[in-house]
């Protein structure tokens, strides 16, 4: 019996007199093991939906099993073994279940002993042909089985041996048999005929079976096959199950599977070796696309209802985005995912690749399909995934990317745009998104024109309201688009920076005069500099921190968890949590005119407008640098004006004119983190909002070495000024990680007496003892030394207290 068709195991059986035996070869039965739990939890729920399935639903199909018989009376398995020996287990259990043990018999044991018997061990034999007796199959059922466990129940019999306990395959198959009993024990009966198909409608689960040895392969062939653990790849076994699968689906036919072994097969071979790769890529991309269409299927039909689906159906979907290999049962369920708008979507996708080579090998970057590899890397993100998504929505939709490139290059930039600027780290939000560009590719033909006319596209900015999503703000783009072809260049060119890619509202709304009806272009051309200008690399690595100190004379500017903000743009998050979360901001944690309604970075973009020269001409980043440190000297002018000073020092209490004053506090904040305290100790009325601790942290957490900022802005006034105090031998900031141990800035005399400053609770104290949390006064020459810098008042003398 060589030929390929579907069969049961029970079909099979009746039409073969041979046993099936799993070759010392082989390993044992792993199905089982405790470490494969996922895998059989996945493989049950298949096998029980295929069981429960009203008339007409589609067998589970498990591929391929194969072997040789070569002229024995044993049938030996080469791939398939795991699948076989469930499937007995499967059999042997709905049997003893629903009182089939005399049809299970005549099929499975008609001679007494197991037609499917392992010889890797005697232990195992011996086991399956206890399984099969008369008396086990009649008797087993009425025990306590029905309501236990069937592993213990079993190692309970007398005809249990207990050496069998130490067999992997006796233990697997124990563990199989709890398996099925947890998942079909409460089920109704009537199983066994739906799994045999002797109610009429044939069997619910089946394989294609495969006798190698009728083609007369040598002996040395099949070691050298089974060797290499599979005689078909994963991919050529989902290829022959989707070749089912379309045999019944009135949108399938004979072309679509001609396609995959031709053109498409060229393309995706043409991928493989770009990478220096060959037929195990050729194999892992071509199975990665198929999983991924299956994906986005996934995501449409269950868009409404993803987080309300079971977690089982949630885990299935997570699976099918990143599977790399085949397991029928677990991964495609029947094929039903492959419908007709699938199958479509693969086709109109494909064929245009090999109908456009150029656009399908078109480099990274540019307007071509460069995106289909990215999607299909081994660790794609969502955003490569919505982004082939979106190529695949347009090209379904009609779409043509060569001969209409001014279409394209619209729809693309929109898409870059949304994608771009969303979250995208799990299920939910991807099928929102995805949920937009499939309305999008509806209406790809007048992309422009259709989004102008969404509700909302054509209104002012209400700058009391929060930022506009991304949707809102392209459709606001599209409608000046519209309405003026001659904003589409300056939107564009706003829209290339590492840090807007494509959110630019801030941008439009600050070109948006009072009560206007559109913004000025004009304007708006000269803040796109003005913002390209202060986010560029010059201003964003300058070392004296311009741009950070020139946002804290406004206001509280940090980002996100008290971020400084820093030159990262790798991704949306990133983005968001440093220079795109100020630009965006309208409100401050604390700002000087709080009567403006703009946000800080809005403020100050206008104060530097105002002092660059009046000249039509590019705006220079010097020019800008200029400006940034105007702004910044005009403050510290300021703050002897706003009593903020003492001895031409800022107080202590106002942290943010330290960091004005002190641009060697960024350069300490590597990865640009701080620290705050709100202590309330003596502060029943709060009055330290404003004035917390603040800790300098050289990487991301309080784990990292950290310094106080009060402290270290005193250590960098005093070592540049050491000189003048000729007592003073050695100065330094400690710095210290982990809580419950506090910086301090440390001093040593010339007369080998030391001191140790720190700043707490609005204070700078003295203090000693393990963990410096003891109080202690300060010597008179300390005091004296920090009265040049820091206010009496600001020095705390108490003795022999404890830091609370």
């Amino acid at each position: 019996m060589s030929i390929n068709r579907s069969l049961s195991l029970y079909d099979l059986l009746g039409t073969q007199d041979f046993i099936i035996r799993i070759p010392v070869a082989q390993r044992d039965y792993a199905q089982g093991r405790e470490g494969e739990q996922s895998r059989r939890r996945y493989f049950l729920h298949a096998i029980k939906d295929a069981l429960l399935a009203g008339p007409g639903g589609l067998p589970l199909d498990l591929d391929f099993i194969y072997g040789s018989r070569n002229g024995s009376a044993f049938f030996s398995v080469l791939d398939g073994q795991q699948r076989l020996t469930t499937l007995f287990l499967l059999h042997w259990y709905l049997a003893l279940k629903e009182g089939e043990g005399a049809d299970f018999r005549s099929r499975f044991a008609p001679s007494g002993t197991s037609r499917l018997t392992y010889h890797t061990r005697e232990s195992a034999r011996l086991f399956f042909d206890a399984m099969v007796r008369d008396d086990v199959l009649r008797t087993l059922w009425a025990g306590p089985a029905a309501g236990t466990g069937m592993a213990d129940h079993i190692r309970d019999q007398t005809w249990f041996h207990l050496a069998w306990k130490d067999d992997p395959t006796v233990a697997g198959c124990l563990t199989m048999l709890d398996a099925l009993h947890a998942s079909l024990g409460p089920c109704g009966p009537g199983l066994y005929e739906r799994l045999t198909g002797r109610n009429g409608q044939g069997a619910c689960v089946t394989f294609q079976f495969l006798d190698i040895g009728a083609f007369r392969l040598t002996d040395d062939l099949y070691i050298r096959m089974n060797a290499r653990g599979r005689i078909l790849s994963a991919f050529e076994n989902f290829k022959a199950g989707l070749c089912g699968h379309l045999g019944v689906n009135p949108a399938g036919d004979d072309r679509f599977m001609h396609k995959m072994d031709t053109q498409w097969a060229d393309l995706f071979w043409d991928r493989a070796r770009l990478g220096g790769a060959h037929t195990d890529e050729y194999n892992r991309l071509y199975l990665r696309f198929f999983m991924l269409m299956a994906f986005y299927r996934a995501c449409e039909t269950g868009a409404a209802s993803f987080d309300r689906l079971p977690g089982d159906a949630q885990a299935y979907i997570r699976q099918l985005r990143t599977a790399d290999d085949y397991n029928p049962p677990i991964t495609l369920k029947n094929f039903s995912l492959f419908d007709g708008t699938t199958l479509q979507r693969i086709t109109r996708l494909l064929d245009y690749c090999v109908h456009h080579p150029a656009f399908a090998h078109a480099p990274a970057g540019g307007d071509g399909a460069a995106i289909l590899p990215e999607a299909l890397a081994p660790r794609a993100g969502y955003e490569a995934q919505a982004q082939l998504y979106a190529l695949t929505s347009y090209i379904h939709a009609g779409g043509d990317p060569v001969d209409n490139q001014q279409a394209y290059r619209r729809w693309q930039r929109v898409v870059n745009n949304l994608v771009n600027n969303h979250t995208i780290d799990d299920v939910p939000p991807f099928i929102r998104i995805c949920s937009r560009l499939g309305e999008m590719a509806k209406n790809h033909e007048d992309l422009y024109g259709w989004m102008a006319a969404r509700p909302g596209a054509d209104s002012m900015p209400d700058r009391k309201s929060a930022v506009p999503d991304q949707w809102h703000e392209e459709c606001c783009k599209a409608w000046l688009i519209h309405t003026d072809p001659a904003w589409e260049a300056a939107i564009t060119a706003c829209e290339q920076h590492d840090y807007l890619r494509g959110r630019i509202w801030a941008v439009l709304e600050q070109s948006w005069p009072e009560s206007a009806r559109y913004p000025d272009r004009t304007q708006f051309v000269r803040n796109t500099a003005l913002f390209h200008a202060l986010l560029g690399p010059a201003i964003l690595s300058c070392p004296r921190y311009l741009l950070q100190r020139a946002l804290l004379t406004l206001g509280d500017y940090t980002a996100g968890k008290d971020n400084l903000c820093g030159p990262k743009h790798r991704d949306y998050s990133e983005r968001s949590q440093n220079w795109l979360g100020v630009i965006n901001r309208r409100d401050s944690k604390w700002q000087h005119d709080r009567s403006q309604g703009e946000g800080l970075f809005a403020t100050l973009v206008r104060s530097v407008d105002l002092l660059l020269p009046v000249t039509p001409g590019a705006i220079l980043v010097r020019d800008v640098k200029r400006a940034l440190a105007a702004i910044i000297r005009k403050d510290m002018k300021a703050m002897t004006n706003r009593r903020e000073t003492y001895h031409g020092y800022p107080l202590p209490q106002y942290w943010w004119n330290l960091m004005i004053s002190c641009p060697q506090v960024f350069r300490y904040c590597r990865q640009h983190r701080i620290g705050r305290n709100y202590w309330e100790h003596n502060n029943t009325d709060r009055t330290n909002h404003c004035n917390p601790d603040i800790y300098l942290i050289s990487k991301t957490t309080y784990g990292s070495r950290h310094v106080e900022l009060r402290t270290y802005v005193l250590y960098q006034c005093l070592k540049r000024r050491r000189h003048l105090f000729g007592v003073l031998a050695k100065l330094n900031c400690t710095p210290v990680s982990g809580h419950g141990v506090y910086p301090s800035l440390d001093m040593m005399f010339s007369d080998g007496h030391t001191c140790h400053v720190t700043y707490r609770h609005g204070r700078f104290v003295a203090v000693s003892g393990p963990g410096r949390k003891e109080h202690v006064a300060f010597p008179s020459m300390v005091r004296a030394i920090l009265e040049a810098y820091v206010p009496p008042e600001c020095l705390e003398d108490n003795s022999a207290s404890e830091i609370q």
